[in-house]
């Protein structure tokens, strides 16, 4: 099912910033609060793992809430969207998305899951991560998701203005998947 046409008002510029992986929570906080600084609209974080066992899944739980909470909090401080994608908080891979008043107004679970299927936490999502903001329309793609062109074709058909990519993927094919990816986005009008 795809979401109404959007609503098109005057073109925006917008800034925009990519942050990558960061392991130090308060480094993190530290380079959300210079990007407000520099005006950014929108900081697209890295893919992050935040538990690595199904009982790490509930032993967090709560520090990931504090983390979620945090990031919230610098979007408000910094009037700016922020979104986070991973295995951050549920047993399953996601991307949150918060907006200027550091509100959640969506979430995206993962389509190509790659969180082990035997979990009891275990979920795939089905439907894909289109959210419109004040400066238009977005997409999210987590991890395994470059794998399916048809994400890509949704986002072509909902009108999506811009894509966010958090993953992981890396290595010696890594710059075939972001040519990869920068030509879907081109052939779906992103």
């Amino acid at each position: 099912e795809l979401p109404p046409p959007p609503t098109r008002g005057e073109k925006k510029i917008i800034k925009a910033a990519a942050i990558e992986c960061e392991g130090d929570f308060d480094t993190l906080i530290a380079k959300l609060d210079e990007c407000g600084k520099q005006g950014v609209d929108l900081a697209c974080l890295w893919e992050y793992v935040w538990y690595n066992t199904e009982a790490e899944v509930e032993k967090n739980k709560e520090r990931n809430r504090g983390y979620l909470a945090r990031l919230g909090e610098a979007a408000k401080r910094n009037g700016m969207y922020v979104l986070v994608a991973g295995e951050l908080e549920r047993g399953f891979n996601e991307s949150i998305l918060f907006d200027r008043q550091g509100a959640e107004v969506g979430r995206y679970t993962k389509i190509l899951q790659t969180t082990d299927k035997s979990w009891k936490t275990y979920r795939e999502g089905d439907r894909v991560g289109v959210f419109d903001v004040d400066f238009g329309r977005i997409c999210t793609k987590i991890c395994a998701d470059v794998g399916s062109p048809d994400i890509d074709r949704v986002a072509g058909l909902s009108q999506v203005d811009l894509m966010l990519l958090s993953t992981q993927d890396a290595g010696p094919y890594s710059e075939r998947i972001r040519l990869r990816e920068a030509g879907r986005c081109l052939d779906n009008g992103c």
